[in-house]
C-alpha cells in the first residue's frame, strides 16, 4: 500500500476542512496531537499538505520506536540471560549456569556490555554477549537508515508531484512543492542521518585488512635497538623529565570504602591529556555538518614516599587501572569501563620520593554536529572519555598495603592482589 495519501478529486483544499478532521488518524497513532501544528495559509495543495504530515508523522514515529528500543535493551538482554541459564540448567551443565548468573549480576551491577566484558566461556554465553555488543550505536545506525529510506521515498513522491502539476499548469502549487524538496534536503535531521551513515561505512571500510606488503628485499640486518621499559621508575628526583606539554590534572586519590590500609604511603598522582582532532566537513544548501575524531592520549605521572622514618620497603609492586566511560554518559551517571593494567615493580621503597611514569592511555571520540541557520544544533557523541585510576600497592608478599581511587565510581573496581 502506498505510504503517501491517494489523489483526490474533490476540488476542496486543505484548509477547507477542520484541521483536527484532516489527517487527525496519522497524528493520533503517532502520538503527536500534542504538537499538532495548523496547516499552512489557504491555497496549499492538498496532496502536498497531506505528504507533509505523512512524512513529519513517520519521522517521528521512527525516533520514538528507536528511543522504546534503546531504553528497553537492558531488560530484554537480561530476559535472554535468563532464557540461557534455564537452557543449562535443564541440561545439568552446572558451570554454564553458573557462568551465566556471574554475568547477571555484572550486568545488573553496571548495565554495559562491551568487548572488555565479554567471556571465553562457554560458547553460548559469548555468542550471546557478542550478539548485544554496541547495540545501542546499532540502533542508531538502523534510525539513520529508516530516515534516508524514508526521505528518498518521499522526495520521490514530491518530484513527480512537481512534475505533474508543471504539465498541468499550476505553477504556485509546483514551485510549493519545489521549495519542500529543498527544505527536507537541507533538514539538519536527515543531514545527520546522512552523515551518520557515510561514517559507519567510512569506518567499516577503514577495518577491512589491507592486502600482505610484498617481501622486501634482502638486506643487512640492522643492529637491534633496546626496548624501553613501558613504565619508568625514577628514584633520584633529578632524574624525572618535565610532563609533556598538555592539559594537566590532578588526581585526588581517596581510599575505597571500606578498605584498611597497613601503611600510610603519600601518593600524588597526575594526568596530561593531549588531544589530537581530525575535522571533516560537508555543506549543502543551508546546512552543514561537521564530524570530528578526536584522539586523546593520557599520560598518568605518580609520586610515592614513606612517611619519615617509617621502615624501609623491598620488592614492592604498583599497580595502576586506567577506566574510561562512555561520551553518551549523562551527568552524574558514570558507568566505568576497565582500559586497562599497568605494574611495575619497585626495588627500594623508602621516605625520598620515587617517581613513576606510566604509558600513555588513549581514548577516541566522536562528535558530529548538524548546523542550520534557524534551527537549534544537532550534535551526536560517541566513543570514550578519560574515567580516572585506580592505584594500588603490594608489599613483597603480595598484600595491599594502599589503595587510591580518583573518582567514587570506581571503589568497587580495585585489585586485592598484583596481576600474574
Amino acid at each position: 500500500m502506498n505510504m503517501w495519501p491517494a489523489d483526490s478529486k474533490a476540488p476542496a483544499r486543505a484548509c477547507d476542512r477542520h484541521p483536527l478532521k484532516r489527517g487527525a488518524a496519522t497524528w493520533l497513532a503517532a502520538g503527536l496531537i500534542a504538537t499538532w501544528t495548523w496547516p499552512a495559509a489557504c491555497g496549499e495543495n492538498a496532496r502536498l499538505a497531506n505528504a507533509r504530515a505523512t512524512y513529519r508523522s513517520s519521522l517521528a514515529k521512527i525516533e520514538t520506536d528507536t528511543a522504546d528500543k534503546i531504553e528497553t535493551w537492558p531488560a530484554r538482554y537480561l530476559q535472554a540471560l535468563k532464557e540461557l541459564q534455564e537452557q543449562y540448567r535443564k541440561e545439568g551443565d552446572i558451570e554454564g549456569w553458573q557462568a551465566v548468573e556471574q554475568e547477571i549480576k555484572r550486568f545488573q551491577s553496571d548495565r554495559t556490555v562491551n568487548r572488555n566484558t565479554l567471556v571465553t566461556e562457554p560458547a553460548g554465553l559469548r555468542v550471546l554477549q557478542e550478539s548485544w555488543v554496541d547495540v545501542v550505536a546499532i540502533y542508531t545506525l538502523q534510525k539513520s537508515q529508516d530516515i534516508m529510506a524514508l526521505t528518498r521515498k518521499y522526495t520521490e513522491y514530491l518530484g513527480g508531484l512537481q512534475k505533474e502539476l508543471t504539465i498541468a499548469g499550476q505553477i504556485e502549487d509546483a514551485l510549493a512543492v519545489n521549495k519542500e524538496m529543498k527544505e527536507v534536503q537541507d533538514n539538519p535531521v536527515v543531514l545527520a542521518a546522512e552523515f551518520a551513515i557515510a561514517e559507519w561505512e567510512a569506518r567499516k571500510a577503514a577495518q577491512t585488512p589491507s592486502p600482505p606488503a610484498s617481501t622486501p628485499p634482502m638486506e643487512a640486518p640492522e643492529k637491534t635497538k633496546p626496548v624501553p621499559s613501558e613504565i619508568r621508575v625514577y628514584e633520584d628526583t633529578r632524574q624525572v623529565p618535565p610532563l609533556p606539554g598538555g592539559k594537566m590534572e590532578r588526581l585526588a586519590l581517596r581510599p575505597p570504602k571500606l578498605s584498611s590500609h597497613l601503611r600510610n604511603l603519600q601518593v600524588t598522582a597526575v594526568v596530561v591529556s593531549i588531544p589530537k582532532t581530525e575535522e571533516q566537513n560537508a555543506r549543502f544548501r543551508r546546512a552543514a555538518i561537521r564530524s570530528k575524531e578526536i584522539r586523546t592520549q593520557h599520560s598518568v605521572r605518580m609520586t610515592l614516599r614513606l612517611p619519615t622514618g617509617a621502615p624501609l620497603l623491598t620488592n614492592v609492586t604498583v599497580a595502576v587501572q586506567g577506566f574510561a566511560i562512555s561520551a553518551q554518559e549523562e551527568e552524574g551517571r558514570r558507568l566505568p569501563q576497565l582500559v586497562g593494567t599497568k605494574q611495575v615493580s619497585v626495588p627500594r621503597l623508602g621516605d625520598t620520593i620515587v617517581t613513576l611514569d606510566f604509558p600513555p592511555m588513549i581514548t577516541t571520540q566522536h562528535i558530529v554536529e548538524a548546523r542550520r541557520v534557524w534551527f537549534l544544533d544537532a550534535e551526536r557523541r560517541s566513543g570514550l572519555t578519560f574515567g580516572g585510576i585506580i592505584v594500588s600497592v603490594f608489599d613483597a608478599g603480595g598484600r595491599l598495603i594502599y589503595q587510591g581511587c580518583s573518582d567514587p565510581s570506581l571503589n568497587e573496581f580495585g585489585l586485592t592482589r598484583p596481576v600474574p
